[in-house]
C-alpha cells in the first residue's frame, strides 16, 4: 500500500509539471482557420479590408504568424502607396516591420524611405514620435526592429507618460482612468523589444493589465470607458501578447481562472468561417479583429522579427496580377519571438501529450506488480 501511494504521489507531481509547462502555439488549427479566412479576404490590388492601409500591414502580420506565404502582388500593393503610407508616421511604422517580414528593404520602398518618415516624426520637445503614444510605440518597434537609432528622450518620454495605476493612454492623457489595454499592451511590447523589459515600468503595466481582466478571462478596451467592459477579441489578444513578451503565460496563474484565461476567451470570439467578431455581442466576422487575434493565437509577440524572411527581388509593378491570393504553405505553429528579458520560451504540446502518456503507462506497470 506504501509502495502504491508513493506511485500515485509522484504521478500527482509529474502530472503537475507537464502541465505547468508553457503552452505555446495552443490553438494552431484556429489560428490557421482565421489565417485561411484572412486569404481569402484579400483584394484585386493587393491589399487586405480594414480602416485604412495599416490594417494591410497587419493581415501580414497575421499570415506569417501562421506560416502562410504572403503573395507579392501584396508588394505591390505597399510600392505603389508608398507616399501615402509615409504620410502617417504610425502607418510606416508598421509597414517597416511588414517589409522586415517580407524580405523587403523598408528604406526604400518604391522609392520611399519608410524608416526616414518614422524617424522624422520625432519632435525633441515631446520626445515624442508622431502625435500619440500607439504611433510611438510603433515607431520604437519599427526603428529598433529596422536597426536605426532610437532617441534616448524617446525612452524617458514612455516613462513621463505612464499614469500612475501603470497603465498608459492613445492620447498620452495622464489623467486618472484615462488609459487602456490597447495601447499598454503595446508600449510593453515595445520596452521588451529595445531591452526594457525588466523596467518597473512594465511591472507597473503588467499589474494594470491584470485589473482590467474579465472573469471570462477576455479583456475589454479599458473596463468603465465609452467602449463597454466586455470582452473584445482586439484587446484579448493584444494582452495576451504582452504577456507572453514580458514572460509570462496566459494560460496559467496569475491569467487563468476557474472560469477561463486569455486563450480561451479570445477563441470564444472565433466564429464558423475561421474569422473572429469584435465581441460576444457583434456576431459578424471583422477583420480587423481577426488580424490582431491570429499571431496571439500562435503566441507570436511584436515585432515579430522571428517571421523575417531572406531578401526577394523588388516586385514589379507592373506585372499581372491574380484577383486572390493563394496560400502556397501548409499552415504552421511559429517559435514565439526570443526577446530581452523574458522567460524561457514556451514548448509546444506534444511532448506534454507524450510525456504523460509514458508516465501512465510506467505507473500502469507498477501498480501491476504491486497487485
Amino acid at each position: 500500500m506504501l509502495r502504491r501511494a508513493a506511485i500515485h504521489r509522484w504521478l500527482l507531481v509529474l502530472m503537475a509539471v507537464f502541465v505547468a509547462l508553457p503552452a505555446a502555439a495552443q490553438a494552431p488549427t484556429e489560428g490557421a482557420k482565421a489565417a485561411a479566412w484572412i486569404v481569402s479576404q484579400a483584394q484585386a490590388d493587393g491589399s487586405f479590408p480594414g480602416f485604412g492601409l495599416g490594417e494591410t500591414a497587419d493581415a501580414v502580420y497575421a499570415l506569417k504568424a501562421s506560416g502562410l506565404k504572403v503573395d507579392t502582388n501584396v508588394q505591390s500593393f505597399v510600392e505603389k502607396n508608398a507616399s501615402a503610407i509615409a504620410a502617417k508616421p504610425g502607418v510606416a511604422a508598421k509597414f517597416v516591420l511588414a517589409e522586415l517580414l517580407l524580405g523587403y528593404n523598408p528604406r526604400s520602398v518604391g522609392g520611399v524611405d519608410l524608416v526616414a518618415a518614422v524617424t522624422g516624426s520625432y519632435k525633441a520637445d515631446s520626445g515624442m514620435y508622431g502625435g500619440d503614444v500607439t504611433t510611438h510605440a510603433l515607431a520604437l518597434l519599427a526603428l529598433n526592429a529596422a536597426g536605426a537609432p532610437v532617441e534616448n528622450k524617446a525612452l524617458n518620454t514612455v516613462a513621463a507618460v505612464q499614469i500612475a495605476d501603470g497603465s498608459w493612454s492613445f492620447s498620452g492623457d495622464t489623467s486618472a482612468g484615462a488609459g487602456d489595454t490597447n495601447t499598454t499592451a503595446l508600449v510593453i511590447q515595445a520596452l521588451v523589444a529595445v531591452g526594457q523589459g525588466k523596467s518597473e515600468s512594465v511591472s507597473k503595466a503588467v499589474a494594470y493589465l491584470q485589473t482590467q481582466q474579465n472573469s471570462d478571462g477576455g479583456f475589454p478596451y479599458a473596463k468603465n470607458s465609452s467602449y463597454g467592459s466586455a470582452t473584445d477579441a482586439n484587446s484579448t489578444a493584444l494582452v495576451i501578447q504582452a504577456i507572453i513578451a514580458s514572460g509570462g503565460n496566459p494560460t496559467a496563474a496569475p491569467w487563468a481562472t476557474a472560469t477561463g484565461n486569455p486563450l480561451s476567451a479570445l477563441l470564444s470570439l472565433q466564429n464558423a468561417s475561421g474569422a473572429f467578431r469584435y465581441d460576444a455581442a457583434t456576431p459578424d466576422d471583422n477583420a480587423f479583429a481577426t488580424y490582431q487575434a491570429t499571431p496571439a493565437l500562435f503566441f507570436v509577440t511584436y515585432p515579430l522579427s522571428v517571421l523575417a524572411t531572406a531578401p526577394q527581388p523588388t516586385a514589379v509593378p507592373n506585372t499581372p496580377m491574380p484577383s486572390t491570393p493563394v496560400a502556397t504553405a501548409t499552415p504552421k505553429p511559429n517559435t514565439p519571438i526570443t526577446l530581452p528579458d523574458t522567460s524561457a520560451p514556451a514548448l509546444p504540446l506534444w511532448p506534454v501529450v507524450v510525456g504523460l502518456g509514458l508516465v501512465c503507462i510506467v505507473a500502469g506497470l507498477g501498480l501491476r506488480r504491486i497487485g
